[in-house]
């Protein structure tokens, strides 16, 4: 029995014996021939048969894979070996063409700004829509047929054949790349993005920004240092920064500093305009974060102001919401992928300046019909943002170095991406797509522009013919009311003011006789912040003699010569700090003086208007041109001023002039009266022969005819306005609606 036993188990062993020289046959003998001769050695090596077989089966399911996928994403990126030459496969079919095309990424259906853009938009602009994986193709089809817009999905898109497909995600805002490639090689030489959640308040034949720049400021720092200068402050903002702004340039006092040019002065080549977002705008995270639970009542209204020209060396944040790119830099537009999509925006912003400065050109920030109504709000954008926020100093220098000296930019930019890279700023798989973008630029046909230099010049003098250092100080005009749907206020800013100006004397013209009968009520809008009133009145029928706050002048009537009347108030109040002239017609929001400097001049100009034969008042202005003939000192500091030999008419019905101003002043306003001219050119002129350094601008709102029947409207809309003019305070409802105004704007509890 015993015997039987060890056979029937020698039986056993033996086949495992042959079963293991079978296995190791056909296995590259992993395991040598030997008896089994216990249990723990037989399941020793069935552990390891079954180890490797399933590893076996994994590496053929990874090669099968692989495969898989080369054969649907790369099959349409094969490239042919010619002669040593690349050439794509493409399957792009689309016959359209155009120089300016908009570029967007859409992640939803189309929204009402894509809807009315197709409909609307100039017909030599081209509408690209790139959608993702979430986007449904099917809410598209409405623009099949449509001549103005092409909409890709992610088939479509693969089907184009760009190298930069193996590196995009399907559900990525980055897939945007593909749409500048798109419309690069279908003829653009403007490309301009918008966000998709963006509306615009007039779509009519828009063009996207105004290239006829007549009148501009320039922003730059202090010569050959790398200075960041906030946009938002000089459109009426202080206390917002674009996302992206460099915290520690948030309170620097340059910010407010702005310097005027005509067009005539400054080398204009504009390879960006960055256009601004009113309501909601690109605002930085930490901002967002600090206003908290009063989130809805964040609604900006920029000042409309002329565009502000940046110069090489200084940095401004650049977006994709709202932006227009030029041919020359179209090399630089790709989007890093390593990042999220706001380090991205921000990241390729600061990158694509430096290409900018090195053709030569400027950047434009410029005035926007577009208006954002969607507030985007929580911690994790100030998470997301806060790693290029604490680093944008060294990131900065390293895009602003002058230690590569090789005028080839395409060799620069990767030097810059390299530098990023090894401060852990991107990663090499940016590098990657980079190399294929450039790879796709040179086989859609695009042709790199020769006239580069990585050597920027920071000496602002070669870029500007400007011989004055002429600085405009721009009020910041903090917003106060708001007019909701159902008419009621609801306030938006609010500072209450308070201070009394002792040391100003407050001067209100008439131009007519009969109006004295507004003064208690103008006295009501002023005496309390200005205790020292006079009024200019054009007639001696005075019924209150005594009254000696009434100076008769003459030369008021009709408002035409009313600053000669000006030396006769010098000389019975000649020791006051200041003297602040407005017409009895012009409403002034008195809370917005404390942002002003009563040591210098200001005035408002509303545009250099060189004066023509078209406008009214030619022939009271035309003999100002022999006068300044005449006189080479006035002729050169006119020139100065302006910028051009050129005689500029603008308003006058609101002006201050400090006291040590005041003599030279009237001396030169009494030439001007000698010669009959009008005092929209006598007032501008005779600010520009004083050639005072710095004077401030005052932003009036002018009502012209068919407006003034809404002048009430205009009083609460428009937020960014020092001045109305005219508004007519001898109509009741307008002085109620004034006083209601009023009302909102001085009380203490809300």
């Amino acid at each position: 029995m015993n015997k039987n036993k060890e056979l029937v188990e020698w039986k056993k062993v033996d086949y495992s014996y042959k079963k293991r020289k079978i296995f190791s046959t056909k296995y590259f003998q992993i395991f040598k021939y030997q008896k089994i001769k216990t249990n723990k050695e037989k399941s020793l090596i069935s552990f390891l048969k079954i180890s490797i077989k399933y590893i076996l089966i994994a590496l053929v399911i990874l090669i099968v894979i692989k495969f898989a996928l080369s054969k649907t994403l790369f099959s349409k990126n094969r490239m042919n070996n010619n002669n040593g030459n690349k050439e794509h496969k493409y399957f792009d079919d689309y016959n359209i063409t155009s120089d300016k095309w908009i570029v967007m990424t859409v992640f939803n259906h189309p929204t009402n700004l894509i809807i009315n853009l197709e409909k609307n938009i100039a017909n030599n602009w081209k509408i690209v829509v790139i959608g993702n994986v979430k986007t449904d193709d099917s809410k598209w089809d409405i623009f099949k047929n449509s001549n103005n817009l092409i909409y890709l999905s992610l088939k479509d898109q693969n089907k184009l054949g760009y190298n930069i497909l193996q590196y995009l995600g399907e559900n990525s805002y980055n897939r945007k790349n593909i749409g500048y490639l798109f419309a690069i090689k279908h003829g653009a030489k403007e490309i301009y993005e918008i966000d998709e959640n963006l509306d615009i308040i007039s779509t009519e034949n828009y063009e996207f920004f105004d290239y006829n720049i007549k009148n501009s400021y320039i922003c730059y720092g202090i010569e050959n240092e790398q200075k960041m200068i906030n946009p938002y402050v000089y459109f009426g903002e202080t206390n917002i920064w674009p996302r992206g702004f460099s915290i520690k340039n948030i309170l620097n006092d340059y910010n407010k500093t702005f310097y005027y040019a005509h067009s005539s002065q400054v080398k204009l080549r504009p390879l960006i305009y960055q256009g601004l977002i009113n309501k909601i705008p690109d605002i930085d995270s930490i901002f967002l974060l600090s206003i908290g639970k009063i989130k809805d009542n964040l609604r900006i209204d920029f000042s409309k102001n002329f565009p502000l020209l940046y110069l090489p060396g200084n940095y401004v944040p650049i977006n994709s919401k709202n932006t227009k790119y030029f041919y020359d830099i179209f090399p630089f537009l790709m989007l890093p992928i390593t990042v999220n999509e706001y380090i991205a925006d921000i990241l390729r912003g600061y990158i694509i300046e430096r290409f900018v400065y090195g053709y030569g050109g400027t950047i434009i920030y410029t005035n926007s019909d577009v208006y954002n109504d969607n507030l985007y709000y929580n911690n994790s954008k100030f998470l997301e943002e806060r790693e290029i926020l604490f680093h944008l100093p060294e990131i900065l220098e390293i895009i602003n170095s002058d230690k590569y000296s090789e005028n080839d930019p395409k060799k620069l930019f990767f030097y810059i991406i390299d530098e990023l890279i090894n401060k852990n700023l991107l990663k090499k798989e940016d590098k990657l797509i980079y190399n294929a973008f450039f790879d796709d630029l040179t086989n859609i046909g695009y042709i790199y522009q020769t006239n580069f230099t990585s050597n920027i010049n920071h000496n602002y003098m070669d870029y500007l013919d400007i011989a004055s250092e002429l600085i405009f100080y721009i009020p910041p005009n903090p917003s106060i009311l708001k007019r909701n749907n159902d008419s009621t206020l609801k306030i938006f800013k609010h500072s209450y003011f308070d201070k009394v100006y002792n040391d100003i004397l407050l001067i209100i013209n008439y131009n007519l006789p009969g109006f004295l009968k507004l003064n208690e009520y103008l006295e009501g809008l002023y005496k309390k912040y200005f205790p020292n009133i006079v009024y200019l009145y054009p007639s001696s029928k005075v019924n209150d003699n005594k009254n000696d706050s009434i100076i008769i002048c003459g030369e008021s009537y009709r408002g035409y010569y009313s600053y000669v009347c000006i030396e006769k108030i010098y000389k019975n109040y000649p020791n006051y700090k200041g003297y602040l002239l407005v017409n009895d017609d012009d409403y002034m929001k008195i809370w917005e003086l404390e942002n002003l400097d009563f040591n210098i001049p200001w005035f408002y100009r509303y545009e250099s208007i060189a004066i023509n034969p078209g406008w009214c008042f030619h022939y009271l202005c035309k003999d100002l041109y022999k006068i300044c003939d005449n006189n080479l000192e006035w002729k050169k500091k006119v020139t100065k001023f302006f910028g051009m030999y050129k005689i500029f008419n603008g308003f006058a019905d609101l002006y201050y002039v400090p006291n040590n101003y005041v003599p030279q002043f009237t001396e030169l306003l009494k030439k001007m009266y000698d010669s009959k001219i009008f005092l929209e050119c006598a007032v501008p002129t005779s600010f520009a022969i004083i050639s005072a350094p710095k004077y401030q601008v005052l932003h009036i709102r002018p009502l012209w005819v068919k407006e003034r029947e809404r002048a009430l409207n205009v009083l609460y809309e428009e937020f960014r306005q020092f001045s109305i003019h005219p508004i007519k305070f001898s109509n009741e409802e307008l002085k109620n609606g004034v006083n209601k105004y009023n009302f909102f704007v001085n009380a203490i509890d809300y």
